[in-house]
Order: C-alpha cells, then sequence, then structure tokens
C-alpha cells in the first residue's frame, strides 16, 4: 500500500498497481519510469479520477503507450509460489509485488464514536453539517482523515479550522467551502475542477474544449491532452472542468479560483493570456465555450467595455 511502498528496500522486477486513481497512476507511473514492469488493474473504465468520457478517452490513450491497463474487471490476487498471481476477467499475470491502491478509509478506530448517540454510516461515520464541521446540534467537531470528505490537504485544513472556531464560538457558524480541486500529479497532469461531469450532465451544460497539440506544449515537446470546460448555458457562469493537461495543475488553479467566484466565461475573455504559454489552449476551449452559451446580452468576446 502507499503506507508501505516506501518503506521496500529494494524494488521488484514486476508490479501489479490495484487501483488507477489519482494515487495508483502516480506511483505506476513513477514505478514505471524507474524500470519496473509495470500492469495497471481497475474495475472501472474511467483513470485518474476522470469522469468526462472526452478528457477520459484521451488520458487513454496517453497513458496506456507507456503502462498496459486492464480496465473494467476487477482484479483477484493470490499466492503464486514467490510472486503473485492477478487475475482480471479472462486474463492472469504473474508478478513480484502489488501495489494495493483503492482508496482510504476514515480513521475512526478508537474513538468510539458509537457513545454520541447519533447514527453512524458503515465506515463508523456520524452524519455532519459541511459548512459547520458539526455532528448533529452535539458540541462534537469533525475534520480530515476522521471524516474522509474531501481528503486533500488545502480542504482538511479548511475543516480543521472551521471545526476548531466554532468548538469555541458556539452555536457554531457556516463558512462556505472551497471550490473542489483535484490533481493527480502524472506526467502530463490529470485535474478535476469545480462540478464534475457526472453531478451536471443532465443539466445540460454548455461545454467546450480543445487539445494540447500545438504552440507553448510543441516547444516542451509535451504536445497532449485535452480539456474540456462546463458552464451555465444561459448566463455563461463557469461550472466545472475536467483535463489531462501539461502544466494542468496552474490551469486547474486558475479555472478553481474563478470558479468560486462565480465569474463567467466572458470574465476570463476579457483577462490576459500570454503567448507562448500553454495558457492559450485554456483560451481556446474558452472561446470554444462562447459559441454553446446561449445570451446575446454578453459583450464582444474578449472586450471590456469602459462604460
Amino acid at each position: 500500500t502507499t503506507d508501505t511502498l516506501f518503506e521496500q528496500r529494494q524494488l521488484p522486477r514486476s508490479m501489479a498497481v490495484i487501483g488507477l486513481g489519482l494515487i495508483g497512476l502516480e506511483l505506476g507511473q513513477a514505478m514505471q519510469r524507474m524500470g519496473l514492469d509495470v500492469t495497471g488493474f481497475d474495475q472501472l473504465e474511467h483513470i485518474g479520477g476522470l469522469q468526462d468520457p472526452e478528457v477520459n478517452r484521451a488520458a487513454l490513450e496517453i497513458f496506456s503507450q507507456e503502462i498496459p491497463m486492464l480496465l473494467g474487471s476487477r482484479a483477484a490476487i493470490e499466492k503464486a509460489g514467490r510472486q503473485l498471481k492477478i487475475t482480471a476477467g479472462d486474463r492472469q499475470f504473474k508478478v513480484e509485488k502489488a501495489l494495493v491502491s483503492i482508496g482510504r478509509v476514515p480513521n475512526t478506530d478508537g474513538l468510539q464514536l458509537e457513545n454520541l448517540g447519533v447514527e453512524l454510516d458503515r465506515h463508523g461515520v456520524p452524519d455532519f453539517d459541511r459548512n459547520t464541521m458539526q455532528v448533529a446540534d452535539l458540541p462534537v467537531f469533525i475534520a480530515g482523515d476522521v471524516s474522509n470528505d474531501r481528503p486533500v490537504l488545502h480542504e482538511v485544513a479548511h475543516e480543521g479550522t472551521v471545526a476548531g472556531y466554532n468548538a469555541v464560538h458556539m452555536p457554531a457558524r457556516p463558512f462556505k467551502r472551497m471550490a473542489p480541486l483535484a490533481i493527480c500529479f502524472s506526467d502530463p497532469n490529470i485535474c478535476s475542477v469545480g462540478s464534475t461531469w457526472n453531478e451536471i450532465k443532465k443539466q445540460d451544460p454548455a461545454t467546450g474544449s480543445a487539445s494540447f497539440d500545438g504552440g507553448r506544449e510543441k516547444i516542451m515537446l509535451s504536445a497532449r491532452g485535452r480539456i474540456r470546460i462546463y458552464a451555465e448555458r444561459n448566463t455563461g457562469r463557469l461550472l466545472g472542468a475536467e483535463m489531462v493537461a501539461p502544466d494542468g495543475e496552474h490551469l486547474a488553479h486558475l479555472l478553481a479560483w474563478s470558479i468560486q467566484q462565480e465569474l463567467t466565461v466572458f470574465d476570463l475573455l476579457a483577462m490576459p493570456f500570454y503567448h507562448p504559454t500553454v495558457g492559450e489552449t485554456l483560451k481556446g476551449a474558452l472561446t470554444d465555450l462562447t459559441g454553446k452559451v446561449e445570451d446575446d446580452a454578453q459583450p464582444v468576446t474578449g472586450l471590456q467595455p469602459l462604460d
């Protein structure tokens, strides 16, 4: 697991990575580039936490060139002498080690939360208010790896701040959550910002897309990837985005800040995009998005009237 991987005194020659979410994909690619023979497995049909089918197809095309992947089947592991036999669907592989990266569970062992007198979920976590971090109406607050709600550092730091503040300032005060942001530090990055495709696809959002196949990406020898951005169809207000992109971590931050400020695609296009930067591809996706927004009252794209 990720708890023991970095304690290995010797690296194996071959490794299976079970679970190709953010961590599995990061570590799997790293091990492959360190000379291991890596094969990836996931019972889902997408990788890196992606939900957008267009971006996922681009990611699969990129990463499958480096790491053989078997998707859509549950992987079973059993000992085979000094090796491990991995069975997925009708295929079998033998490897020396397996990295199991299928997510974490909340760190509630030993807290005896059953004594709170409230219902617990299957992981032993009570229901709580995501804006106050308060459990029911009790003087009990939850945060971080105990809740496992948004298991990334900047989010749990925010949760701890809210929980700590409200614990000494009763009654509890609600605070706005930050725009969701997930980054896979693979090469290229995989990023998800704001609302996910599965959350909003039934709303028929306006979408804009672009490929990272020219400009600065070519200069960087990293011309590969895809971005797709979602917005309200009648206003152009940004809702979310997914991408597999060189330097995607920086583009994801820009979009997260914009979504949190409830900016529109027209607001973003009125801002500067320097040449030559990867940000120009972001501009291309935004420009594509404007053609799908049904709002004739917007100014000429990219221009901001003085009045």
